[in-house]
């Protein structure tokens, strides 16, 4: 299904952002090491009890921390990326047909011309039904939880004398969790946009040449 898909120009983002979204579980972790009571953290990690190796005591903070942003936050954005690369792809596709209907002018758009592009725009059609059946719920569930932290992050922001732990937790959830909700919101509304142009440029087209086929 993938390589129907025409490639977007702006992979090379898309590898970047991935790689610093793979790189906030270990600054959150050592941030959060830093900023913590380590006693109480190591006693909470290992259900109470007490570790005697500062070396140990470190290690268990650093990944239980690293192990929880990287489910909590890292995967629901992961999936975020890979739902908004699907649908840049799907865009791009609507938008390579748009300029090729563009480019036809009304005499060259025959019954020909009209019907494969009608049968690109049903393959793209397709392709977009399978993966909204694939990510209707995987969507829901992370616009839901970006709200969820996004709402958490405000009232620690609203409450005074906060530790610097949960600070740090607030900034390393509540920036993720903002730029992938406004992203998705972004990018899956510019689909229907792209869809829209495609059936106007068509239909002018096609329309300019039923007036020259039929002039009265």
């Amino acid at each position: 299904m993938l390589e129907q898909l025409r490639p977007v120009t702006h992979n090379r983002i898309i590898n970047i952002i991935v790689l610093i979204l793979l790189s906030f579980p270990f600054l959150y972790s050592i941030t959060s090491f830093v900023a913590c009571d380590r006693t109480g953290a190591s006693r909470f990690y290992v259900y109470g009890y007490d570790l005697d190796s500062p070396i140990l005591e470190a290690s268990v903070i650093l990944i239980k921390k690293c192990l929880h942003f990287l489910v909590n936050s890292t995967f629901p954005s992961l999936v975020a990326v890979l739902f908004c690369y699907l649908c840049l792809r799907c865009s791009s596709c609507y938008n390579c047909l748009t300029e090729k209907v563009f480019l036809y002018s009304p005499e060259e758009f025959e019954h020909s011309e009209q019907i494969h592009i009608l049968r690109k725009k049903e393959k793209r059609d397709d392709i977009l039904e399978n993966l909204q059946d694939i990510f209707s719920i995987p969507s829901f569930f992370l616009d839901s939880i970006a709200f969820i932290n996004m709402l958490l992050v405000l009232r620690i922001s609203m409450t005074r004398n906060v530790m610097k732990c949960v600070e740090a937790k607030a900034v390393f959830y509540g920036i993720p969790n903002l730029v992938s909700l406004i992203v998705i919101l972004w990018i899956a509304g510019d689909l229907p946009t792209e869809q829209n142009k495609l059936k106007g440029t068509f239909y002018k087209r096609a329309h300019s040449k039923y007036l020259i086929v039929f002039p009265s």
